[in-house]
């Protein structure tokens, strides 16, 4: 920075004539310099991985086009094509060199470089630029040189390593207080990034290996030593030699003394909830991984076991006021909005229906859904406006109408299907959110003792969750109301207003911050799952609904409890795995999101509250089929708890912060979603009656698809597809069900297999692809001719007359055919077209 100087920062690769961008004049102190804007003649384009835009602020590929681009590399075509590629910005002929840096705009319209692409690694459900922990170490002090890389030292089990080198020491610097320390370095790593960042450990080098081109060698970067610190201090209370206890069988070593660190000892985000989860199981203890990567020993994380809020119940949620209006949860929010832009639809209208077998009393039930009602408030609630925001209001007295219908004299072959058409047309009939009831009973009769009870809601007071607690209840009420005995319900210490008021301080108060946050940064980027339909996709997005049911026998499940027991997670991420390999199979997708549904219910005085508390999540996965099926489990298993761990914050907090751009043809960031349903304990026989789940109708489609687990009485499972009826057939559905079915059992039976070796086709498809669509091409001497329009044009000989092309109204012979094949490409010759040359075809569907 000497006096007269200018000093600008400029960019290029070889490929683009050297500089391609370059800054004005640079500042002293002014922090890292961006690479500027394009040179005049020179066009820069930052894209997504589909060749589109992206907004300042979001990272993607750098891409560069203009007079400097060079023709390619010569004598080697494959490169030259794959990376000068078509520039669809430019005119026609012109190129864009693909640089495979990593780079975003900055708000001022300049470039910021990012790093390579080629370097960004993927690891357990994260996509992480070695590059920003690299800078995070040597911004620690002390640091030369950095190294930060992806190990995988055992199998299935990866880990981010970091390697540095001291910086040259001046002459005035002591060589110990050069030294570096491998802790110290990791903590200060963890103080400037997210947790999944964190290297699990840091290893001190005199020197960085090289290779012969004299750049730093990563294969001959040293394992780190796993190893007990040699100042072993041993547990020295009750509460230390519980978490030493743990630490050591989760990390694999012998001996945990309460200042090692858990990271040294190769501990990481997996393993850290791995250890978690035994604290809270045995101890009683809830930590959360920051706990772990904050303390990182077993003398610092030993007194946060007595801490209040680790041990203590959370502040009870206060009572509402009984009456007046009151505010509306998060999750109701949205579908009161919906509902005023499209009031009279039916899309979230849903419920439970009951198979009830033995001597029913009708009278009976109906007092028992009165009393029903008057346990809880959210069975009384009706919504409104009041200045302009959408408001609840709970009516002192229960109204939920039984309504009946006789069926006993429909013939018996046709009364199930009349039954599920009362069903379907309950289910159909809108609700008025301002006036309700917004729950109402029908009672089906099919023989003396044998009925269909259907408990209808719209979806603003209720979820899967309440199903459970509503049909457990009006078992009880039923059985105290014909026998005389105690229902034995306790009263309800929580309503759901109660809660909605009580959410609306807590979202006040900024709770849900750090999980907005992690949800902008993970899923950044994130694009549509772009299913094969078997229609055109609506413009504006419909909702006719059907489901198919297909089952997943008992020993399928037995098998994949047996091993997701074997990774330390539930049949549910298998599930989510099968479903992810799934969509991309279909999709042509690596980079898969779909949503899944948790209970919101994150305290136990909420258990027992029917309401809507449930909450949308996405997950996010990306699919690489040389992974083994353990790999995938484990990234899989890291995605959905890293996703559960931040779903305090509402789904439409997260849409509207990452504010995607408007679909009217679809949902917003999810269009399917994958969903574990709980079994509900089947209740005694009540009053003679006993309790059986029926399934329900799906008129309405909330989603393209929904895949929904549920488990059954045999042990088995039931794979419940609800679909949207205007894009895809039932015949479709069903194939796709099969097809993950295919896909569970090769992931139950092959846990070693790599993905691209599970097979979700079926015999019968196999040889329709492979014989059927694929026969034999016939030699060239058997047909006389060696292409179409010499086929064509010897059929047209053989039987001008008949008919070749059908379009409608309107009949083509083979002589007609043929006259118009000629004449179309004597025009494209005249157009310029030739031997080797593309043509792009762009034409309505006609008889040309």
């Amino acid at each position: 920075w000497a006096p007269g100087r200018r000093m600008i920062n400029s960019y290029g690769p070889t490929e683009t004539t050297i500089v391609a961008t370059w800054t004005g004049p640079l500042t002293a102190g002014g922090g890292t310099p961006t690479i500027g804007g394009a040179l005049p003649h020179t066009r820069v384009y930052v894209l997504d991985s589909a060749m589109r835009p992206v907004p300042p602020g979001t990272d993607g590929e750098l891409f560069v086009g203009g007079d400097a681009v060079a023709r390619g590399y010569l004598g080697r075509p494959a490169l030259t094509a794959a990376r000068f590629v078509a520039d669809p910005f430019g005119p026609p002929g012109a190129r864009l060199y693909r640089t495979g840096d990593r780079a975003r705009w900055t708000p001022g319209g300049e470039l910021e470089f990012l790093g390579r692409l080629d370097r960004q690694v993927k690891i357990r459900g994260f996509r992480i630029e070695p590059g920003e922990i690299e800078a995070a170490l040597r911004r620690a002090g002390g640091v030369g040189e950095a190294v930060v890389v992806v190990r995988e030292d055992e199998p299935g089990h990866q880990r981010l390593v970091g390697y540095v080198t001291p910086a040259p020491a001046s002459a005035a610097t002591d060589a110990r207080d050069a030294a570096l320390d491998p802790a110290a370095l990791r903590a200060a790593a963890a103080a400037v990034l997210p947790a999944h960042m964190v290297p699990s450990a840091v290893v001190v080098l005199d020197r960085m290996p090289l290779t012969p081109q004299n750049k730093i060698d990563r294969n001959a970067l040293p394992v780190p030593e796993r190893t007990v610190t040699s100042g072993h201090v041993a547990p020295r209370s009750a509460p230390e030699r519980a978490l030493a206890e743990i630490w050591a069988d989760v990390l694999g070593v012998d001996t945990v003394g309460v200042t090692d660190d858990f990271f040294d000892l190769g501990g990481e985000s997996i393993l850290a909830a791995r250890a978690l989860s035994r604290i809270r199981d045995e101890l009683g203890v809830r930590l959360t991984v920051r706990d772990v990567f904050t303390a990182r020993t077993v003398a610092a994380l030993a007194p946060l076991l007595a801490t209040p809020s680790a041990t203590a119940p959370p502040e009870p949620i206060p009572p509402a006021p009984a009456d007046g209006d009151l505010p509306l949860s998060s999750a109701q929010r949205r579908l009161w909005y919906l509902d005023d832009l499209s009031a009279g639809g039916a899309e979230y209208n849903t419920g439970v229906a009951l198979r009830l077998r033995g001597p029913l009393d009708p009278d009976a039930l109906q007092l028992s859904l009165h009393r029903l009602a008057a346990r809880h408030a959210s069975l009384r609630t009706t919504f409104t406006t009041a200045d302009g925001q959408g408001v609840q209001r709970v009516a002192p007295e229960p109204d939920l109408p039984l309504r009946t219908a006789d069926l006993t004299g429909v013939p018996e072959a046709r009364r199930a299907g009349a039954a599920e058409t009362l069903l379907t047309e309950e289910l159909s009939r809108p609700y008025d959110l301002s006036t309700g009831p917004l729950t109402r009973a029908l009672l089906v009769r099919l023989a003396a003792e044998d009925h269909l009870l259907l408990l209808g809601q719209h979806h603003i007071v209720t979820d899967g969750w309440s199903v459970g607690v509503l049909t457990r209840e009006l078992a009880a009420l039923y059985h105290a109301q014909t026998t005389g005995e105690p229902d034995g319900l306790p009263r309800p210490a929580v309503q759901y207003p109660d809660f909605a008021v009580w959410e609306r301080q807590q979202r006040a108060a900024g709770a849900d911050t750090a999980d907005l946050a992690y949800w902008k940064r993970h899923l950044a980027g994130i694009q549509h799952l772009e299913l094969p339909t078997d229609r055109p996709r609506p413009a504006v997005r419909t909702t006719a609904g059907a489901a198919h049911r297909h089952l997943l026998p008992a020993d399928l499940v037995t098998r994949l409890r047996r091993l997701a027991a074997g990774r330390g997670t539930t049949p549910f991420t298998l599930f989510a795995a099968a479903s992810t390999l799934l969509f991309s199979r279909y999709s042509g997708q690596q980079d898969v999101a779909f949503g899944t549904v948790t209970t919101g219910r994150g305290r136990r005085d909420l258990e027992d509250v029917p309401g809507f508390f449930a909450n949308t999540v996405v997950l996010r996965g990306e699919v690489d089929e040389r992974s083994t099926v353990d790999r995938f489990v484990e990234t899989m298993r890291a995605t959905v708890l890293d996703a559960f761990a931040h779903d305090a914050v509402p789904f439409d907090r997260v849409v509207e912060e990452l504010a995607p751009p408007r679909d009217p043809s679809r949902t917003p960031l999810v269009q399917a979603l994958v969903v574990q349903q709980t079994a509900w304990p089947v209740p005694p026989l009540s009053g003679g009656v006993r309790f059986a789940d029926h399934p329900l109708p799906r008129p309405a489609a909330r989603f393209d698809l929904v895949l929904e687990f549920t488990p059954d009485a045999a042990g088995g499972c039931v794979l419940t597809a609800e679909y949207n009826t205007d894009l895809f057939e039932a015949s479709t559905v069903a194939r796709l069900t099969a097809h993950l079915h295919r896909l569970l059992e090769g992931m139950a039976d092959g846990p070693g297999r790599r993905l691209a070796e599970l097979s979700m086709l079926s015999a019968e498809e196999q040889r329709t692809l492979v014989d059927t669509w694929n026969p034999p091409a016939r030699r060239a001497r058997d047909t006389g001719h060696a292409t179409l329009p010499g086929l064509l044009q010897a059929q047209a000989a053989r039987t001008p007359d008949r008919t070749a092309v059908v379009c409608g109204p309107v009949r083509l012979d083979y002589a007609e055919t043929a006259r118009r094949a000629a004449r179309l490409a004597r025009l494209l010759i005249a157009r310029g077209a030739g031997p080797e040359q593309l043509v792009a075809l762009c034409l309505p569907r006609t008889a040309d």
